[in-house]
């Protein structure tokens, strides 16, 4: 211990006679030790900083590849990017215009242009902050720059982690309903040149469907066109227009028993029926026989003024008929007009006075609400979910289906107005009797449901199908056309099922409401894979449902990935050749995995 405390202050003693000579030259060697510490300490950072980056990078191609758009510029495919990169690497930035994404569609080799696979790549910058700068270490130059950026990527030119989509032919038949959008703006211009909305889709729908009825002649095909409800060709003798076939709105569901009347509610109310109210429209009266009295008006004039033109008969041929009745006594106290006219024994309301007498308020209500904001009698108000959802094979059978005549007259003087505005053709939707001539004469319509077929005409009878252009049509509500499709596709026989929606836009605002009811609280979506298998004409042992976005809408798709279809079901598709690769790969199975991106 001694000779320890010896050596001690031997060393202490030197130490204080040279401390000058030290310190001088621990100032000389402080710079170089700040250096070396900032350079391994930051070099370190930027090493594992880039390594999790390229971490970040792979799992993103990953995520991309699964979402499968097809689409290298889909605002949710850059964000899902930006996503990884941010949660691998939270202290960096990520610049927008630094990330980018490649698919690369790899075909067979046959003349039928069928993808096997896509590749797919995503690169991106990293803007990176070390600890210690050229600026807080001395001498100034020395060390990094605030900022280091870096790229690391994936695709050609940057070396790995290219994921491979691999499609394998799918065997089976299936049967398919497109489901799809014939609002106003479905006219709008694509981005094919020459082509608007629908005509990329009547050629995308009709090259698709070709391929599928070839390779498999058991696999059917069928139409659900929604607006706000969906037309329907009628099998039902038109006592209106003699020869001609009917077109009616359809949907599906329940209305409820009473709708919400405020002080009417004491009355002893039947439930309200379209069917009977379609051809009934007129400014209310004070008393339920001036309301008759009006209707009775409005009646009188379509048939004196708008079926003559259009079935080119005289008022006094339909006198002779019988449609129309001249009435000895008129006014409000007998509720009649100068004549009565309804050739339909159903909705003729002298002959049915106390369904009128029960539901004429009620009716009016609906009537409203068509005037309005909603545009259609469908809300959420009305439907009555607890009946629709109580027998579970209930929306799987045509006793669902509710349907009405289209009543052609002008839009002012149609009741419900707004409901099935697409069934009517481009410029005829304000003309009433040239409607009429139109389907007298079996002259092209706008659109009407087309039920599952083997038979590769009904693809050239949908090609046929137009835009009504008048704001009549301009209405969306998707979940109309959803449900519509179900005793549709309930009746194909094949083991698989596919209900494909395509759209071009959000809901209109009520029938937004009535689509979060559907989706949110009762999970309709889960209802519909899980009845399809239980309620199908044969058995089902798949059940698929996509959404294919036509214009960029990253809330939209998320909205139907995250509330029905799925992540991996719901695609932006734009242009021709990305609706055809998408639509093929949902008739073919898949797999990821990564490959050199020089195979």
């Amino acid at each position: 211990m001694h000779r320890i405390r010896k050596v001690f202050h031997y060393v202490s003693d030197k130490i204080s006679n040279e401390s000058g000579a030290i310190l001088v030259m621990f100032a000389l060697m402080l710079p170089l030790l700040l250096l070396f510490y900032s350079m391994a300490f930051d070099s370190a950072k930027v090493q594992r900083e880039n390594a999790r980056l390229a971490d970040g990078m792979n799992q993103a191609a990953l995520a991309v590849a699964f979402a499968d758009n097809r689409d290298q510029t889909t605002p949710s495919d850059r964000q899902l990017v930006r996503d990884y990169l941010q949660y691998y690497l939270p202290g960096a930035d990520i610049p927008d215009d630094g990330l980018s994404i490649t698919a690369r569609i790899n075909y067979f080799d046959d003349a039928k242009q069928r993808p096997k696979s896509v590749d797919y790549g995503v690169s991106g910058v990293a803007v990176m902050h070390p600890v210690f700068t050229n600026k807080t270490v001395q001498p100034q130059g020395i060390g990094y720059s605030k900022d280091i950026s870096t790229r690391v990527g994936s695709g050609a030119g940057h070396g790995s982690g290219v994921v491979r989509k691999t499609l394998a032919k799918f065997a089976g038949s299936a049967d398919y309903v497109f489901v799809v959008d014939f609002s106003g703006s479905m006219s709008s211009g694509s981005l094919e040149p020459g082509m608007n909305r629908i005509q990329l889709l009547h050629k995308v729908v009709k090259d698709f469907g070709r391929k599928v009825l070839d390779d498999n002649p058991d696999t059917t095909i069928g139409f659900v066109p929604f607006s706000i409800g969906v037309p329907v060709k009628s099998t039902r003798y038109n006592n209106d227009m003699p020869g001609g076939f009917e077109l009616e709105c359809s949907w599906v569901g329940e209305l409820r028993t009473d709708y919400n009347l405020d002080s009417e509610t004491t009355l002893n109310l039947r439930k309200f029926n379209p069917e009977f109210w379609y051809n009934k429209n007129g400014t209310p009266g004070t008393t339920e026989m001036t309301q008759r009295k009006r209707y009775d008006e409005s009646l009188y004039d379509y048939y004196k003024n708008i079926l003559t033109e259009g079935l080119g008969l005289t008022f006094e041929q339909m006198v002779d008929r019988g449609w129309c009745v001249k009435n000895s006594s008129t006014g409000n106290g007998p509720g009649r007009a100068e004549y009565s006219c309804d050739a339909s024994p159903r909705t003729n309301m002298f002959n049915n006075t106390a369904e009128f007498t029960d539901t004429y308020l009620i009716a009016q209500k609906f009537m409203d609400l068509t005037d309005s904001s909603p545009y259609t009698y469908l809300t959420n108000d009305t439907l009555d979910f607890d009946a629709m959802f109580a027998d579970e094979g209930y929306l799987f059978s045509d006793a669902a289906v509710k349907t009405h005549p289209l009543f052609y007259t002008y839009l002012g003087k149609r009741p419900f107005r707004y409901m099935c505005g697409s069934a009517f053709a481009p410029s005829t939707v304000n003309n009433s009797s040239q409607v009429i001539k139109s389907i007298k004469f079996g002259k092209k319509t706008g659109s009407y449901l087309i039920e599952l077929s083997s038979d590769p005409a009904v693809l050239d009878e949908f090609a046929q199908m137009d835009i009504t252009d008048n704001a009549v049509s301009a209405w969306t509500d998707s979940s109309s056309g959803l449900l519509r499709a179900l005793p549709v596709i309930a009746k194909g026989v094949n083991p698989r099922k596919i209900i494909i929606i395509i759209s071009d836009g959000d809901d209109t605002a009520e029938p937004q409401k009535v689509a979060d009811t559907l989706h949110k609280t009762h999970k309709v979506c889960d209802r519909i894979r899980t009845g399809l298998r239980k309620y199908s004409a044969a058995e089902t042992t798949s059940v698929d449902l996509y959404f294919i976005s036509l214009t960029t809408g990253a809330s939209r798709v998320k909205y139907w990935a995250d509330n029905c279809v799925g992540a991996d079901h719901a695609f932006t598709a734009r242009k021709y050749q990305q609706l055809i690769d998408t639509l093929t790969g949902i008739v073919q199975k898949e797999s990821l995995h990564f490959v050199n991106d020089r195979d």
